[in-house]
């Protein structure tokens, strides 16, 4: 793979452009899943909803919102009305040519119109069009310590593609690797009988949960941290170990107060400006323990909490998983801070489709 190339390719694609009629238009929601469940509560906290979801299988409704099968789409809303696509586990390309085939006009991905519209609520949809020539030399640097790994370097360059030019560009041989985040990702290692985990950010135990079934209930130690009491209480009543110690606090790169917004799902994070709840934060390195994985799930603050974790790691050579979907921070300040770690490789995978669920893993050489 000449990386070279395909940066170039990405660089003379046109950039898009969203107007604010075709944002503001009259929207529906195209799928039933979690992302639109999400998606449901989200524009709710903006006063928005749509008058119908549509879903291809999904019977029923969300929140009172009517479920209704593609075939049952008026035709003057196919013409006239912005289709949001809350789907993120199956390629977008496809979606599109589906939903253009039975005469939709407009679509849009959800975390792309999230972010345009009111960006403070989710930032996954963040884009970085117009990159310095600076900034190309730094992403050239990240695909120099991928290219060990040809599905690493595949898989950056389609991160790459969707973040710069909303376009999805899937590199064959190398398909995004559905519902293997974190410990099904064929980066990590063979893992022992003793591993610590720390997970920050670990909502309802998702992570945890494909943890155990890894090790088969074999370990030492999880240090679980989820500043959100919805999130924490969920995972609490699934997971109760007394291997597993909790903690209410947000893992950062300062001991301090922060202001966190809490009632978003997943999405809760640190939020100075319109926190709606003062929380502990503290540094990994505060806590003087001796992880063997750290899995770093924040929701834009993953750089801060590896700057925060840095004796620790130097101390005890972690597996590192980090989130890489939630700022421009991921297109290259989260791999090179790996990289400069005394002993260790960089891979990246991505586990969903539009650039989400995106993951650098950081492994020490054994």
């Amino acid at each position: 793979m000449n990386y070279k190339e395909e940066l170039q390719k990405i660089y003379t694609k046109e950039i898009p452009e969203y107007s604010t009629e075709f944002l503001n238009n009259e929207f529906i929601l195209y799928g039933a899943g979690s992302l639109g469940s999400m998606a449901v509560d989200l524009l709710e906290k903006r006063g928005l909803r749509p008058e119908y979801i549509v879903d291809k299988s999904a019977k029923g409704n969300i929140k009172g919102i009517k479920i209704i099968s593609p075939e049952e789409i008026p035709d003057i809303d196919k013409k006239e009305k912005l289709f949001i696509i809350c789907i993120a586990t199956l390629p977008y390309n496809s979606i599109i040519e589906f939903l253009s085939s039975i005469g939709v006009k407009n679509t849009i991905q959800f975390y792309t119109y999230a972010y345009l519209q009111f960006p403070e609520l989710l930032l996954n949809g963040w884009t970085s069009y117009n990159i310095t020539d600076n900034e190309k030399n730094e992403l050239e640097s990240v695909c120099e310590s991928l290219k060990h790994d040809e599905c690493s370097l595949c898989h950056y360059l389609q991160f790459l593609w969707w973040k710069l030019r909303g376009i999805e560009h899937i590199y064959e041989g190398y398909p995004v690797l559905s519902g293997k985040k974190f410990f099904g990702s064929p980066a990590i290692p063979q893992l022992s009988d003793n591993e610590i985990l720390l997970d920050a950010g670990c909502h309802y135990g998702q992570t945890i949960k494909s943890f155990i079934e890894k090790i088969n209930n074999k370990y030492d130690k999880i240090y679980a941290f989820e500043p959100d009491a919805a999130n924490l209480k969920k995972c609490k009543d699934k997971f109760y170990d007394e291997r597993i110690i909790y903690s209410d606090k947000a893992i950062y790169n300062e001991c301090e107060k922060v202001k966190f917004m809490t009632g978003l799902g997943f999405a809760s994070k640190i939020d100075n400006k319109d926190g709606n709840k003062e929380v502990d934060a503290i540094t990994i390195d505060s806590l003087n323990i001796n992880p063997t994985i750290i899995k770093l799930h924040t929701e834009s603050d993953e750089l801060k909490g590896l700057e925060g974790a840095e004796h620790t790691i130097g101390r005890s050579h972690p597996i590192l998983m980090i989130m890489a979907d939630h700022t421009p921070d991921s297109l290259y300040k989260i791999p090179q801070f790996i990289t400069k770690l005394n002993g260790y490789k960089l891979y990246f995978n991505l586990h969903d489709y539009c650039g989400n669920t995106a993951v650098y893993y950081g492994v020490p050489n054994k």
